[in-house]
């Protein structure tokens, strides 16, 4: 019963964003080959290439400097998902949330007629904007904005800015407080060093682009 509530709730949001006359460049067909993954009525292939249904996954993850998979104790526990077209191929990848605290992503891309799923942990996958992109972050004063793409069960991420602040012991009125050590610090745009003015401006200017919408799951 709760998959199917689920499922239904889904398909109404679907139309009533149709409905307002938002673009949606998925056909129902796909929308609902993604949703019945949510619902575990379809499985996944993971990054490991095994095939599993949502309600027995358990999130893994290969941090940069290693090559081995951290597979976490407890399944996957849906708390809210959306629709971004992450990798600009003109097809939605539909994200979802974990619970409690949205510690975890679930990505779910579809090619070739397959499902491919890719758990992402919240430093690397953070305010998730409309136009695909996204934070990654390395605490409160570094931030590596970034965008995605797949290569069915492999993921890539691209970095387009870098913020990285570090400050020296020169009091500043700026939020940090004190003036950056333009030494320590990494200011880039597009591979390009910028003033920390610049990037200031950049950061201000991508907190403004709407945010994903993402639906809670009842």
């Amino acid at each position: 019963m709760k998959k199917s509530i689920i499922l239904l709730v889904a398909f109404l949001m679907l139309f009533s964003f149709v409905g307002c006359g938002e673009a949606n460049t998925l056909s129902l067909q796909e929308d609902s080959a993604l949703l019945s993954v949510l619902s575990s009525e379809t499985p996944f292939v993971t990054e490991k290439g095994t095939t599993v249904y949502l309600n027995d996954y358990k999130p893994f993850y290969k941090y940069p400097e290693d090559i081995d998979y951290y597979e976490e104790d407890n399944v996957f526990v849906p708390r809210d998902y959306t629709f971004v077209d992450l990798d600009k191929d003109g097809q939605n990848e539909l994200i979802i949330s974990e619970l409690p605290d949205a510690d975890t992503y679930l990505i779910l891309h579809k090619s070739n007629d397959k499902i491919y799923g890719y758990s992402l942990y919240v430093r690397w996958f953070q305010s998730l904007k409309s136009d695909g992109t996204f934070l990654s972050s390395g605490g409160a004063f570094s931030h590596v904005y970034n965008t995605i793409n797949f290569d069915e069960n492999k993921y890539n991420i691209s970095t387009f800015a870098t913020f990285d602040f570090v400050g020296n012991e020169k009091p500043s009125s700026n939020r940090f407080g004190c003036e950056p050590d333009y030494e320590k610090s990494v200011f880039e745009i597009d591979g390009k060093k910028v003033s920390f003015e610049k990037i200031e401006a950049f950061a201000e200017e991508w907190e403004k682009r709407p945010d994903a919408a993402w639906i809670k799951i009842a």
